[in-house]
């Protein structure tokens, strides 16, 4: 009688264990989907996705400026992306979090859902460190500040 308490309570704790580390690696699956990797050379625009902007038409009316807002983001990276289009530009990704990864190989995350604006550009390139900037900017103080990064 204790042999077969005993093999069913390892039988038991065998299968909470595999149970437990399936959920956790679904887990970080879910993470990893909802990520997009910055790893260097390379500059980031960022604003919201349609299924935000919906929410934001919703919420505020279509009237609201929301769709100036995202003609003149589309313009400036257009303009951007037609001057540096050596370098590899990632336009609007869909996911919620951004890791980028610097220089030295350390990593941080931007969660576009905790920002102060929607719209930004991460310019993370090898040899400096990444730089965030939120909001929309002019065409000429990006491209100052590409070159300075980038060395030109």
């Amino acid at each position: 009688m204790k042999k077969i308490f005993g093999i069913l309570l390892a039988i038991l704790i065998l299968f909470s264990c595999s149970t437990r580390k399936q959920n956790e690696s679904n887990k970080t699956n879910e993470t990893i989907i909802d990520t997009l990797v910055s790893n260097g050379n390379e500059v980031v625009f960022f604003r919201p996705t349609k299924s935000e902007l919906d929410v934001l038409f919703n919420e505020y009316g279509k009237e609201n400026g929301i769709n100036e807002a995202e003609s003149t983001f589309d313009n400036f990276v257009d303009s951007i992306s037609i001057v540096y289009n050596k370098w590899k530009l990632i336009k609007y990704p869909t996911q919620r979090v951004i890791k980028i990864i610097a220089f030295d190989k350390t990593a941080s995350y931007l969660d576009r859902h905790n920002v102060p604006n929607m719209y930004g550009v991460i310019y993370n390139f090898y040899s400096t460190e990444p730089v965030v900037e939120f909001g929309m900017k002019n065409n000429e103080s990006t491209k100052q500040m590409l070159d300075r990064l980038k060395g030109k």
